[in-house]
């Protein structure tokens, strides 16, 4: 049974209010853990208040397997014992925004505007942070969501992946939030370098940012480490995408997907097949012919052939001849045609 977000709210409070610390259980976090925005913020500031309960949480913490209620439990434990910290990334996170580029309709890309760019975020709260990033990005959605996915991209954190993966599969995102999941995703199957990030001089200059005068005792170098997802959990992402995305109600997102679905080779012919054969969408069609092409072995180039005996849309038969690209799913929705202006 769902119940409303006010009687969520008023059982989280009741229970915070009433139970000792022995008896602060999972019931109570997963009533938490179901709150998104407003509400959400309101039942976990009153679990922060009762500091009786820390130790249970932490006992809880060290016992719990779901993957999102750890990363809550987590962000509720550094907001305990780094309440001035908290504040202050708070501060950063709700005041930034992201601005859509203008290359497409709906593009990924954009303008980050805040009173401090994504590096600045790591250079002063480092991985430790991370936590406060998804539990926005999940919970709270105190920082917009591609704004909060390009900052936990930043911070080179292998648990970003399962960030994704659970926003890939939350049906309350907006498309083009779903599309960004999926375009984030395909960065972390191709993994991601180590890197340095510096502060101050050229770096600055560069960048066009700087550290706020309120953050700058806070400012570090931060050596990031590479991120390369494993076979295993390679494999779980490109499961979630042929599960989740390609069935997708926006066409950007199964475009997205046929995009992305190069990194599974030849696991990824099947679901690229019943697409190109099934899917209403022009463009996405195109995409699956062009990851095919890609992928090249035999059933994918023979699934080619067939498919250019019944296609009808003349821009989607010239992807499939390999004469012209797709419009990149990244950049947007195409309006007038569905390939890229070179090949128009």
């Amino acid at each position: 049974m769902r119940y409303p977000h006010f009687l969520l709210i008023a059982m989280c409070l009741t229970w915070v209010n009433s139970i000792t610390a022995s008896e602060a259980t999972e019931t109570l976090l997963r009533q938490l853990f179901a709150l998104r925005g407003k509400a959400f913020l309101k039942a976990r500031d009153a679990v922060l208040k009762r500091d009786d309960l820390q130790q249970s949480i932490v006992a809880i913490r060290q016992e719990m397997k779901d993957f999102a209620v750890c990363i809550l439990l987590d962000a509720i434990l550094y907001r305990a014992s780094n309440p001035k910290l908290a504040t202050l990334l708070d501060g950063c996170l709700s005041s930034t925004s992201f601005k859509p580029q203008t290359i497409g309709k709906r593009s990924v890309f954009g303008e980050q505007t805040s009173c401090v760019e994504p590096r600045v975020v790591i250079i002063c709260f480092g991985q430790e942070g991370f936590p406060l990033i998804a539990e926005s990005l999940l919970f709270s959605h105190v920082m917009e969501p591609l704004a909060a996915m390009r900052t936990a991209m930043f911070m080179h954190d292998s648990r970003t992946v399962d960030v994704l993966l659970r926003k890939l599969n939350d049906n309350g995102s907006k498309p083009l939030v779903r599309a960004g999941t999926v375009f984030n995703l395909e960065k972390m199957l191709e993994g991601l370098e180590a890197e340095k990030v510096d502060f101050g001089g050229k770096f600055e200059e560069l960048l066009g940012i700087g550290i706020p005068k309120h953050l700058e005792k806070l400012a570090k170098v931060r050596d990031l480490p590479a991120v390369k997802l494993e076979e295993a959990k390679a494999n779980q992402v490109l499961q979630s995408i042929f599960k989740f995305a390609f069935t997708d109600a926006d066409e950007q997102v199964r475009a997205m997907a046929a995009y992305v679905s190069t990194h599974g080779g030849h696991s990824s012919i099947p679901s690229l097949i019943s697409s190109l054969n099934n899917d209403a969408s022009p463009w996405v069609r195109a995409w699956c012919a062009m990851s095919l092409r890609a992928i090249g072995n035999e059933e994918a180039l023979k699934a080619i052939e067939v498919a250019k005996q019944t296609e009808k849309n003349s821009e989607v038969l010239q992807v499939l001849e390999g004469k012209a690209k797709p419009f990149p799913p990244w950049q947007g929705i195409p309006s007038d045609s569905i390939l890229q202006k070179s090949d128009r």
